[in-house]
């Protein structure tokens, strides 16, 4: 059984039949993960997932000149993989990544007769003579759930939640976008952005740009040329004493607030 990595961020990439979750599906998936400092590097499942005819046919002029040119059209023709099956595998995947041996944690809402103040209603004052008001344990911390990771990864969630839904789960609400740290490179640092790696181009290793694997290898060069360039080395010592001093700094993450 594989170690779970260290604040784990989760890279994934799909290409789809189109944009649109609710009326386009999913064609292939790729995945793999890190520790926190980018230095170890785990890869997961890289499928291609089966589509009838009628799916593949259907696909609007961008999507099938694209998947035809990586071969992506004829791997999912001929593929095995069924959306569930990717779907299996990738879950078993992120499990391995954070250690969830029991499989991926459940979600806790909350207990149902927590305080009115916690809801952010107001609570009425104890008359004189009256009980005061029962008081009640904070609900369970939440799991501590997996980082996604990737470039413009809002639309890979989207079609996970419709198509993957087990997978999307295992998610965190917290993402490192790629892309938006690259928007903010070209803003603030634009030597970085500029020397940025580039996509792979038709006839790199990986079959080119728009296939998954080499799209989730391509976020991860991006967000490793980032951590050199622009969020430098911090001085840890200066890091450990504010993080005693603050509360929140040395809290586990994934608490009851969203912040």
């Amino acid at each position: 059984t594989p170690q779970k990595l260290k604040d784990a961020l989760i890279f994934l990439d799909l290409e789809m039949t189109g944009l649109d979750e609710r009326a386009h599906t999913i064609l292939e998936i790729a995945l793999l993960a890190t520790d926190g400092a980018l230095k170890t590097t785990r890869t997961g499942p890289a499928l291609a997932i089966h589509q009838p005819p009628a799916v593949l046919t259907a696909m609007n002029a961008w999507s099938e000149a694209t998947h035809a040119r990586t071969g992506l059209t004829a791997r999912c023709a001929a593929s095995g993989t069924s959306l569930g099956e990717a779907e299996a595998e990738a879950v078993a995947f992120v499990c391995g990544v954070m250690g969830w041996t029991d499989g991926p944690p459940t979600f806790v809402e909350g207990i149902a007769n927590a305080s009115v103040r916690e809801a952010g209603g107001e609570e009425e004052e104890a008359g004189a003579g009256e009980a005061a008001p029962a008081t009640h344990p904070p609900p369970p911390r939440s799991p501590r759930l997996a980082t996604l990771a990737g470039n413009s990864v809002h639309v890979d969630r989207a079609f996970l939640a419709v198509h993957m839904p087990a997978l999307a789960a295992c998610f965190s609400h917290r993402v490192v976008d790629v892309s938006g740290i690259a928007e903010l490179a070209a803003r603030w640092f634009p030597a970085a952005f500029y020397s940025r790696p580039r996509l792979a181009k038709d006839g790199d290793e990986g079959g080119g740009a728009h296939t998954a694997a080499a799209d989730v290898r391509a976020s991860l060069a991006e967000l490793k040329h980032y951590r050199a360039t622009v969020f430098k080395e911090d001085n840890k010592e200066a890091g450990k004493a504010v993080a005693q001093r603050y509360q929140y700094g040395t809290a586990p993450r994934g608490g009851r607030g969203r912040r």
